[in-house]
């Protein structure tokens, strides 16, 4: 009854953590440049917290948002690749155990 309970809370509090923590750490108005292997780049967060990518190539634009999706989604990639393999339940209950 109580890792029942601990999964239904793992569930919701799993979105809303990682929206936080995203939102923390990425303010508006963020400015990063990067320079990739095809050419220099510049990120801005505009008040949403979406990226904007201006890049000197299409090449290097393509490269940093896949730098994007890695840095900032990984976790929402591995819980949907989880929920895909149906095995969700047990990486939030690895997750849980950990934690204690």
């Amino acid at each position: 009854m109580v890792v029942k309970g601990a999964i239904y809370v793992a569930f919701l509090l799993v979105p809303v953590l990682s929206f936080l923590t995203f939102s923390f750490f990425y303010s508006s108005k963020q400015i990063t440049y990067l320079e990739t292997p095809f050419g220099s780049v510049n990120i801005t967060y505009d008040d949403y917290s979406i990226p904007c990518i201006f890049a000197s190539s299409k090449l290097s634009a393509y490269f940093t948002l896949g730098y994007l999706h890695a840095t900032n989604r990984l976790f929402s990639l591995h819980y949907n690749r989880a929920s895909a393999y149906g095995i969700l339940s047990e990486v939030i209950f690895n997750l849980i155990l950990d934690i204690r």
